[in-house]
């Protein structure tokens, strides 16, 4: 049995990441606040069931099995109790940094501290670790002085027969928005590591060059709900969650993608957007460079005046067939699931790992 833990439901990056470790072997099992299979973990929607929820089921979960093998960790919500002599193969999303400017509060600021204590520890007892991107390894190996041999890098993949080219005006129509608006879309929850407060300044300088350009969030951000609470008439379409088969539609009908990021450890909404054959601009952080690569359009997160040409850039670059195809030749989910087959076969022929009990 495989055991999965999670914090996210499957509407999120991550959550989608723990769907995708399902499809490794037929004995896996998901726990995201209780034990369920993945079909149940496939119909969860957008609510979380809280970080103290999440770390009490972690732990219950630990103590009532003694076939666990994998555990999915979010790194920023990550908890120091959740580690145990039984972890063996251990995926670490991203690397907290302290100058992400993350949500207040005491809750939040305990929840860090946990997670920045769970990994020096997991890094000290040298439990095998999985990432996605040569970045967050690099981070890793910066920050808590991880020993790189204990530390793979196993891209996620893309779903390249949902995420696909569509015409835009098809796209356009099934969603009911306006044929002839220039349209930018942003993808990703409001956590502090997306920078949405500066996406919106992005947004109003774009304006100044193209007056008809609107912005389309998906994902549950209160900074742009409250923005479109104040103001009716802004030029923002808020939708807090998409369906999962819509959401090709949405990258398809828009012109440009936007990430003005400050930390990601595997960028997947820019992946799906180049799946879709739509360009991409982003911040200049290595991971995106290492996952573009000739589409690596980037920008200053903090300073609006540097989008401006790049994103002039990517809207005289509307179509391009070496998108679709980058992606399908780098991200396939036959690598992934291959990867994690042998990381779980070998985690199994080694015995318990080496983390102390709690």
């Amino acid at each position: 049995m495989i055991r999965l833990l999670t914090g996210l439901p499957r509407e999120n990056g991550i959550g989608e990441y723990v769907a995708h470790l399902t499809r490794v072997r037929p004995d896996v099992e998901v726990v995201y606040g209780r034990r369920m299979s993945p079909a149940e973990f496939e119909a969860t929607g957008g609510e979380r069931p809280g970080v103290w929820a999440t770390a009490a089921s972690f732990r219950r979960a630990r103590r009532a099995t003694d076939d666990e093998v994998a555990r999915t960790h979010v790194t920023w919500e990550g908890w120091g109790p959740v580690y145990g002599p039984r972890t063996r193969l251990l995926t670490v999303h991203h690397v907290l940094d302290r100058s992400v400017p993350w949500a207040a509060g005491w809750r939040h600021r305990a929840a860090f501290a946990a997670a920045r204590r769970g990994h020096r520890r997991t890094v000290r007892d040298g439990v095998r670790v999985v990432v996605p991107s040569e970045a967050v390894r690099s981070d890793l190996v910066r920050l808590y002085r991880a020993d790189p041999s204990r530390i793979e890098v196993v891209p996620h993949f893309i779903d390249t027969a949902l995420f696909r080219p569509l015409p835009r005006p098809e796209a356009r129509a099934r969603l009911g928005l306006d044929p002839g608006a220039v349209l930018f879309l942003h993808v990703g929850t409001d956590d502090g590591r997306k920078n949405v407060p500066g996406l919106l300044r992005i947004h109003r300088r774009l304006r100044r060059n193209w007056p008809s350009a609107r912005l389309v969030q998906i994902g549950r951000s209160p900074v742009v709900e409250q923005a479109v609470a104040a103001d009716r008439s802004a030029p923002i379409d808020y939708r807090a969650r998409v369906a999962g088969a819509e959401r090709p539609y949405w990258y398809a009908a828009a012109d440009v993608l936007l990430l003005p990021s400050r930390l990601e450890g595997f960028g997947r909404a820019a992946l799906e957007a180049l799946a879709c054959d739509r360009p991409v601009v982003s911040s200049e952080l290595a991971v995106f460079r290492e996952e573009l690569g000739p589409q690596f359009r980037p920008a200053d997160p903090d300073d609006p005046e540097r989008w401006v040409a790049p994103v002039g850039d990517a809207l005289r670059a509307a179509h391009d067939p070496a998108r679709p195809a980058w992606v399908a030749e780098r991200y396939p989910p036959e690598r992934f699931v291959a990867a994690y087959r042998r990381l779980y076969a070998e985690s199994l022929a080694a015995g318990p790992g080496p983390g102390r009990s709690n």
